[in-house]
């Protein structure tokens, strides 16, 4: 009986724990620009596209049954449709300093552009929520075939030239790269692995470097490898309320891009420099 009231009271604990944690995440997504569901986040927060009829959070991204797949295994049980796009990525043109050859993006990466690229509904859930997960997500705010518009402060599309390398695999081969390059009057700049600030993480990438080496080996409890690199949710926190969901808030009035090109090192943010070492 003793052990019986003492296994009780461990799962009352456990429930009541995890309600709360659940509680805690929603109402951070809540209060953002992610919400897409009919519930309205809180003052002054606004958003432009949303749902009419959904009033689930978390669906537009995740389901707990029956989750889409990216390739690798650490999806976060991914509820959106895929985007089947290729891209035009950055190369030595529009990055002059780019020693890296960028492939197309993966894994994570692809989740975001899911929505972000413009090309897939916000709507297009492979589960949709209710019984049976049957019906429709009617939105707001979308364009004509329901994906985000050009004119959504969120919009990327499917020009990458511009952004900043992502699914890009770092590992010694890329550092030892870039800081060799770095010479004083070359405009580049040295790199070091993000770890020395620990809210910028290398993300799970399968693509690989110009020599064709994975990038940062890690391995799961399991035992099983995987490799990292740079990744949209290296620097973007999808469920936080920062400018732009940036891991760490940028300088001044706008997002560390604001400052890119800038001769004052001491104007960048802490997100940049916590990859990027300082100019040579």
């Amino acid at each position: 009986m003793r052990s019986l009231f003492r296994c009780g009271i461990l799962v009352l604990i456990i429930v009541s724990f995890v309600a709360i944690a659940g509680t805690a995440w929603t109402a951070g997504i809540r209060d953002t620009r992610h919400n897409l569901s009919s519930t309205a986040p809180t003052a002054p927060i606004t958003r432009n596209i949303y749902s009419t009829n959904v009033d689930e959070i978390c669906v537009f991204c995740h389901t707990p049954h029956s989750a889409l797949k990216d390739g690798s295994n650490k999806t976060p049980l991914w509820n959106h449709t895929l985007s089947t796009q290729v891209y035009s990525l950055p190369t030595g043109a529009t990055w002059p300093n780019l020693i890296t050859t960028v492939k197309q993006p993966d894994l994570g990466s692809k989740l975001c552009l899911s929505c972000h690229d413009g090309t897939v509904a916000i709507g297009s859930l492979a589960n949709l929520p209710g019984p049976g997960s049957t019906g429709s997500v009617f939105m707001v705010g979308v364009s004509g075939s329901g994906a985000m518009p050009p004119t959504a402060y969120g919009y990327i599309g499917i020009n990458l030239s511009g952004t900043h390398p992502i699914s890009v695999p770092v590992n010694n081969t890329l550092i030892t790269a870039k800081n060799t390059a770095c010479t004083p009057g070359s405009g580049k700049y040295s790199i070091v692995y993000p770890p020395s600030d620990p809210r910028v993480k290398l993300k799970p990438t399968n693509n690989t470097y110009n020599d064709g080496s994975n990038g940062f080996l890690k391995t799961t409890p399991a035992g099983v490898n995987y490799f990292e690199g740079v990744q949209c949710a290296s620097c973007h926190d999808p469920h936080n309320n920062n400018t732009d969901f940036l891991v760490i808030p940028g300088i001044g009035t706008g997002p560390p891009s604001k400052y890119h090109g800038t001769t004052n090192w001491s104007n960048w943010s802490a997100l940049c420099t916590a990859c990027h070492s300082g100019p040579c």
